[in-house]
């Protein structure tokens, strides 16, 4: 049985946003992956333009989700958000070179 790339729920939004970009891989490594994709350019522009109490908040609330739980393995909510902290750096450093951001995933 041929595993596909993890998807999401068409027409769940996560503020605000709908994480579609899921659905079309740039690349497709096979069962286990990798897999890369292109963050859709609106979710890079909004990571971008996190003020710095918008990042704090939403680190506490991506913390606080199974991904980051005991269960997997527990992430302290500063190191969650030093993780979006970087990634919003590396959006700001995109939309300044005009550049797309990619996420590569594998099992």
């Amino acid at each position: 049985m041929r595993r596909e790339p993890p998807r999401t729920r068409r027409g769940t939004s996560v503020g605000g946003v709908n994480p579609t970009f899921i659905s079309d891989s740039l690349c497709d490594g096979g069962e286990d992956g990798p897999w890369v994709f292109e963050v859709p350019p609106d979710l890079v522009q909004r990571l971008a333009s996190l003020a710095p109490h918008q990042l704090a908040e939403a680190s506490v609330k991506w913390a606080a989700t199974d991904e980051f739980s005991p269960r997997y393995s527990k992430w302290p909510t500063e190191a969650v958000q030093q993780v979006l902290s970087n990634l919003t750096a590396l959006c700001k450093q995109a939309v300044g070179d005009g550049k797309a951001v990619l996420m590569w995933m594998c099992l």
